[in-house]
């Protein structure tokens, strides 16, 4: 008896209809079938699905056949897209189209791998929209947190402080000095660092 796997569509996949087995035993061609559709986890599927739609529209509203995809399709598809979205979200556009083609109900074999079109294509992108470099996270210190306070009303003097910018004053300070450090607290026999103990806290 076969064990149930939940609610599955029951399209074979062009690769697999075209095939023998499909006739001798349905049933395996089907599982062979469903796993080329449901090899991916759910997330990576939908991103896969925002590209493939993304590709589609490109086709439709120039009348061209969508499948089989083409370099010279990719190519052009990828150059009008990355108009509006960053060359690494295209990355992630382009892996659907193997995935969306492979489902198809008539086989079609995936030509484009190692295309020199499609490479200086993205080359091209890269250099024409460039991606702005990823910002160094700036650390938090209490230097910072003096240099932002000096911004509120009434600091340095505290009676002179409204009681929201008091409240975060004392809620960043407290945590900067005490909670963010509270990994000098554990203690380990492979270390050589100075464990903090009661002793030395003043309250």
């Amino acid at each position: 008896m076969h064990r149930s796997q939940g609610v599955r569509s029951r399209v074979i996949i062009g690769l697999v209809a075209e095939h023998e087995l499909n006739t001798a035993d349905p049933y395996s061609a089907w599982l062979v079938s469903d796993s080329q559709i449901n090899h991916v986890v759910p997330s990576t599927r939908s991103g896969y699905e925002t590209g493939i739609k993304c590709y589609l529209d490109y086709c439709s509203v120039r009348k061209l056949s969508p499948w089989s995809v083409t370099e010279i399709k990719m190519a052009g598809w990828m150059l009008i897209t990355a108009q509006r979205i960053k060359h690494t979200s295209l990355r992630k556009y382009m892996s659907g189209l193997p995935y969306g083609q492979a489902i198809q109900p008539r086989a079609l074999p995936w030509t484009v791998s190692g295309s020199e079109v499609v490479r200086k294509a993205m080359r091209y992108i890269k250099h024409r929209y460039p991606c702005d470099a990823k910002r160094s996270k700036l650390p938090i210190t209490l230097q910072l947190i003096r240099q932002l306070a000096s911004a509120l009303p009434g600091f340095p003097a505290l009676s002179r402080m409204c009681f929201n910018d008091l409240l975060w004053l004392c809620a960043s300070t407290t945590a900067t000095s005490a909670f963010l450090r509270a990994g000098e607290f554990l203690y380990s026999t492979e270390s050589d660092r100075a464990t903090l103990s009661m002793a030395d806290i003043d309250i």
